[in-house]
């Protein structure tokens, strides 16, 4: 119930040098893509022993012809590139089907920003009922489960997660997703 299936349907030819979509295959990330935070390649670069610099070595750019459909997973690691070309565009639709149970779920949810500093910042300070309106399931909502609370722990340290703890649904009734 609350996976999120995404897609990029494109709408123009993408070459190389129109910044293609980058991915990297699941056998070498693993579950690592649900890590806190993924540096950038320039980060990598300057440490080569660092976990994810041979992802960027394994990427494939996402080249294909108008009328393409990427289906991913959001637990593929995958990053927009530059344009290099010195004209030419790429025009694409995004979109993600997802349950209409989990109405806090979709592509223009705050969750694209949650590892910029400002969304830290509210998450970290707002209270429960303030966190609902912007998208973020609330206490007692069957999303939240032993993982789920770990893994919002660990992307916001700082953000009370009591209420969360406190009204943890029973989860031995649920099915894994």
């Amino acid at each position: 119930i609350y996976r999120q299936i995404p897609f990029i349907l494109y709408f123009t030819d993408v070459t190389e040098d129109l910044g293609p979509t980058h991915v990297v295959s699941q056998t070498l990330t693993g579950r690592d893509v649900d890590t806190v935070s993924t540096p950038t390649r320039d980060e990598e670069r300057a440490s080569p022993t660092a976990p994810r610099h041979s992802w960027y070595k394994a990427e494939r750019p996402v080249a294909v012809r108008a009328g393409s459909l990427l289906i991913y997973s959001l637990k593929t690691f995958h990053r927009g590139t530059k344009m290099r070309a010195e004209r030419g565009t790429r025009m694409s639709m995004h979109f993600v089907y997802r349950s209409a149970a989990c109405q806090f779920m979709g592509w223009r949810s705050p969750a694209k920003d949650a590892n910029t500093p400002e969304m830290r910042r509210f998450i970290s300070r707002a209270t429960p009922r303030q966190r609902e309106l912007i998208s973020f399931p609330a206490p007692g909502d069957p999303y939240w489960t032993d993982e789920t609370i770990a893994g919002v722990a660990a992307r916001y340290p700082d953000m009370d997660i009591g209420p969360y703890k406190e009204r943890l649904p029973d989860t031995a009734l649920m099915q894994p997703v």
